[in-house]
């Protein structure tokens, strides 16, 4: 009886390990990073920190985000989906919120339920998510094997034909796995049939086959968000005095870094990211306690913009406030 109850327990252990071991890992990633920093082997804080600076970032980052669901606005309207700019800012940001703490930053597809919950359809809502995202993923790769090429050559010798080798293999794999479900060869179209999910995915390829005329816009903004993210982790590195980290650097460091909080290894690669910006930095010369705190202004800053979905995440807490809004209207009224 015993053993049979302590094999249930461990069968229910591993389970629990076997959907939860990401977050787990990042906890303890996390918690690593706050413990060299107060460790007392470096300095606990920079010796300058200015507010204003991390004030701008912050602004950069929720332009970023605006322009982002006006670009995914105007995907909507491609596809005859009528919808207010304040719906899809609201909807994107939930989903912003949800990638934050998810692995591989897959969160972001919850977008596609909450426009579902405002009347566009899964497929719909897919599509416009997934025919935006891979060609702003593809330019940030783009961006990322630049930065490898131009930038960083000489400082990674010759691991450079990996890294550029890896990143031109990761766009392949992508344009093959997307060109796949938007053209689906004879065997995809049977799993179709067979498979529901299958289905649902190819009826999200056929919708992206809507998008296509829209790619130079998609890039045009990508590009406007690239410079505005450039811009923010160039105003957080003045704001702690990173003085060797110019605009042009930040423009770069950017995609090539926040590429790794993509890597489903903990929600939203935590302490992945944090890592390797704490390697690439030291290797140009920004001591330890530096790094550790960009990486961690970077972290904090866009999550505490992201709250702004928490009203789409849980529609409960708008609701309380438009009706404590609304009470106190009325009784002025009154």
């Amino acid at each position: 009886m015993n053993n049979s109850v302590s094999t249930l327990s461990w069968e229910k252990i591993r389970e629990h390990l076997n959907h939860y071991w990401q977050y787990y890992l990042g906890i303890f990633l996390f918690i690593s990073i706050l413990r060299l920093i107060f460790s007392g082997q470096t300095q606990v804080m920079p010796d300058l920190i200015n507010i204003w600076f991390i004030i701008l970032a912050g602004f950069s980052y929720l332009l970023n985000n605006i322009l982002m669901s006006f670009r995914l606005r105007r995907i909507l309207s491609h596809l005859d989906i009528k919808t207010s700019f304040s719906q899809v800012f609201s909807s994107h940001m939930g989903g912003m919120l949800l990638s934050d703490f998810t692995p591989g930053r897959s969160g972001y597809l919850s977008v596609a339920v909450f426009f579902n919950r405002k009347g566009i359809s899964y497929e719909k809502g897919l599509a416009s998510i997934t025919g935006t995202f891979i060609y702003e993923f593809l330019f940030k790769l783009g961006l990322a094997l630049l930065s490898v090429l131009f930038m960083y050559s000489t400082i990674f010798g010759n691991s450079i034909l990996i890294w550029c080798g890896a990143t031109v293999g990761i766009i392949l794999t992508l344009i093959g796995l997307y060109l796949l479900a938007v053209y689906p060869p004879g065997f995809a179209l049977d799993l179709g049939r067979k498979f529901s999910i299958v289905s649902r995915l190819l009826e999200t390829g056929r919708e992206c086959q809507n998008l296509h005329v829209k790619v130079p816009f998609v890039i045009f903004i990508s590009g406007i968000c690239w410079i505005l993210r450039g811009f923010e982790w160039y105003c957080l590195a003045m704001a702690i005095g990173i003085s060797s980290i110019q605009f042009s650097d930040a423009l770069f460091l950017n995609p090539l870094l926040t590429l790794l909080s993509f890597v489903p290894i903990s929600p939203s690669g935590i302490g992945f990211q944090e890592s390797g910006i704490v390697g690439v930095f030291s290797i140009l010369g920004i001591g330890l306690t530096l790094s550790l705190w960009f990486a961690l202004l970077v972290r904090f800053i866009e999550t505490g913009i992201d709250l702004i979905g928490l009203f789409e995440v849980f529609p409960q807490i708008s609701n309380s406030i438009k009706k404590g809004i609304s009470g106190l209207i009325d009784k002025r009224k009154w």
